[in-house]
């Protein structure tokens, strides 16, 4: 239901209400130059199957739906996902690289290794439309808006009360969104309030039957893992499958056959999509002070529980176990071994992993707006927001207990990866379960001073002029406690100060080949205290021949700085163990 806008169906607004401003621009009644813009309005929303913002703005073609997202842990900085929320990934860049607006407004990110803001944060029957420019916006909003720009405008002007169900079922899926409006208007002002309640149950993988590993019936290829239970021993760089139906109490290296491997479909087990639950509630509210200044507040308050479990994490499911011949269960075809390998596959008895948590964010936004002369509007706007991510890790391995476990002499004490894990001591499987948790928080503090209107008039049209200036503090911390018992805490903080300005100039109007012909300049300064600073630049050109055809151009240049967690990240290094003929034991 995407749909571009028209831009003589712009002029017109702008001729009629001059309140409207449009997202890529800051001067009121332009539509950005140069740059395509995509409005999905409240028709199109309340026509849509869909039940979360993300869901509407998977319907927007520019927005890929690959990256951070509650289905995706592998691809764009899906694996740092462990809170499994949904972000904007605007031309396939990446979530990190599309910046997320309420009302023009920046939100507090959320999230660990990648910093996004997820949309469904916002309940969607508070939504009067959403703009998506997918193209370059640092020159207007900043050096995040690389990839583009998404704007979540509110309802300002709605009276009465609606009331909104919806429900989506699927083959052992299902998900559910209710919604509550209460609008009020008075002389001098207005107040919005929402609430809505997003569920879904979360979705195996074994429900859906063309979910394996294993694609060869359909002309792919056999991804399953070599990671099973029962495992492969390795031993001199020959493989032996351990046999099943047998717990490794009495395994026989007779019964070991060369050559041989045990494959696993693991994510059979595995949930492609979590359990949610969230809980939003948004204020907003105009009061006129005076004929020419008016206060608009908004605020927000969003809670998700989620819960997801399954083979999530290769070193909290599966290992390739070091086991020296001091166990008492050890097993080797090669009687002179002092240690076999064994890829395993942690037994059912140990529990699937399972990542559960919640995650919150709020802000509160207000702001002065003053018609100052002829035309011209200032604006004084402050922010404070906060997210936390509670992120909890059951059933993970404490890798130090289960080297312990391996080494251990005692068949009450000592971890055996032989069988199928029928027969293991509970105990040992208790001593080596762990949970892991981490604490995740921002907090963002803005405050700009703004103004925009008329300079002058020319045959086409007016000369606009919008300038501003902002101020924003980050800051970034993350608490963990880890399965072995160590602990780590690690805070950051930035301040960014920005200045831009952006100037429309209307050069034609009704000559040959020329409906209308229109230019915009803009440029942003930004400076990081703890980075540096970036200037951006950008041009457009919209050329009309005739009306209803629109050709746009636009240069300019885009700069993400990097994220605090990006700054400090802990140097990591990746080892990886290769043939190498020069070797004395043929490996590097």
């Amino acid at each position: 239901h995407a749909q571009a806008t028209d831009e003589s169906a712009t002029l017109e607004q702008q001729q009629s209400v001059d309140e409207i401003v449009i997202t890529g621009s800051r001067i009121r009644g332009v539509a950005p130059v140069g740059s395509a813009m995509i409005s999905l309005g409240r028709a199109e929303i309340d026509a849509s199957p869909g039940i979360t913002a993300v869901d509407l703005l998977r319907e927007v073609p520019q927005v890929v739906n690959l990256g951070n997202d509650a289905s995706h842990r592998g691809v764009q900085g899906g694996q740092a996902n462990t809170r499994f929320a949904s972000g904007v990934n605007l031309r396939g860049i990446g979530p990190n690289a599309t910046l997320l607006l309420v009302d023009g407004n920046r939100m507090p990110s959320s999230g660990n290794l990648v910093h996004f803001v997820d949309p469904s944060v916002i309940p969607t029957v508070a939504l009067q439309r959403m703009e998506v420019v997918a193209d370059g916006a640092s020159a207007v909003y900043g050096s995040d808006a690389v990839a583009g720009v998404v704007n979540m405008i509110l309802r300002d002007d709605f009276q009465g009360a609606e009331t909104s169900v919806r429900f989506g079922v699927a083959d052992d899926y299902d998900k559910r969104q209710i919604s509550q409006l209460f609008g009020f208007g008075w002389e001098s002002g207005n107040l919005m309030l929402a609430y809505e309640n997003s569920f879904n149950i979360n979705l195996v993988g074994g429900d859906r039957s063309w979910y394996t590993s294993d694609q060869t019936p359909r002309g792919g290829q056999d991804y399953r893992s070599a990671y099973c239970n029962p495992g492969t021993l390795i031993v001199g760089g020959v493989r032996y499958a351990i046999p099943a139906g047998q717990d490794g109490t009495a395994l026989d290296p007779s019964q070991l056959v060369p050559n041989t491997e045990n494959l696993c479909d693991d994510i059979r087990n595995t949930d492609l999509l979590p359990r949610s639950d969230r809980h939003s509630v948004i204020v907003k509210g105009t009061q006129e002070l005076t004929d020419r200044v008016r206060l608009n507040t908004m605020g927000f308050y969003s809670e998700r529980d989620f819960r997801i479990h399954g083979y999530l994490d290769t070193s909290r499911a599966n290992a390739a176990l070091l086991v020296p011949n001091t166990n008492p269960f050890f097993v080797s075809p090669d009687p002179s071994a002092t240690s076999v390998t064994v890829n395993h596959l942690f037994p059912e008895e140990f529990g699937l992993s399972t990542n559960y948590g919640t995650s919150d964010s709020w802000i509160g936004i207000a702001d002065l707006t003053a018609d100052l002369f002829a035309d011209w509007r200032g604006v004084l706007k402050g922010s404070y927001g906060e997210s936390k991510d509670l992120i909890k890790t059951g059933n993970a391995i404490i890798t130090p207990a289960l080297n312990v476990a391996l080494r251990s002499s005692d068949p009450n004490t000592a971890y055996n990866p032989f069988g199928d894990g029928s027969g293991m001591n509970p105990a040992v499987l208790d001593s080596i379960r762990g949970e892991q948790v981490a604490d995740v928080r921002h907090r963002l503090i803005t405050a700009s001073l703004e103004a925009n209107g008329t300079l002058f008039e020319l045959p086409a049209g007016r000369v606009a002029l919008a300038v501003g200036a902002e101020h924003r503090e980050e800051r970034y911390g993350v608490d963990t406690l880890r399965t072995d018992g160590s602990r780590s805490v690690d805070v950051s903080d930035r301040e960014v100060q920005s200045a831009y300005a952006e100037l429309f100039i209307p050069i034609l109007r009704g000559v040959t080949l020329i409906d209308s012909l229109d230019a915009s300049l803009a440029i942003r300064y930004d400076r990081y205290n703890d980075f540096g600073s970036t200037t951006n630049p950008k041009f457009g050109v919209n050329w009309s021949p005739t009306p209803g055809l629109t050709m746009k151009a636009s240069y300019g240049t885009s700069f993400r700085a990097p994220s605090l967690s990006e700054i400090n990240a802990t140097p990591t290094i990746f080892q990886r163990v290769l043939a190498d003929p020069l070797s004395p034991t043929g490996q590097s």
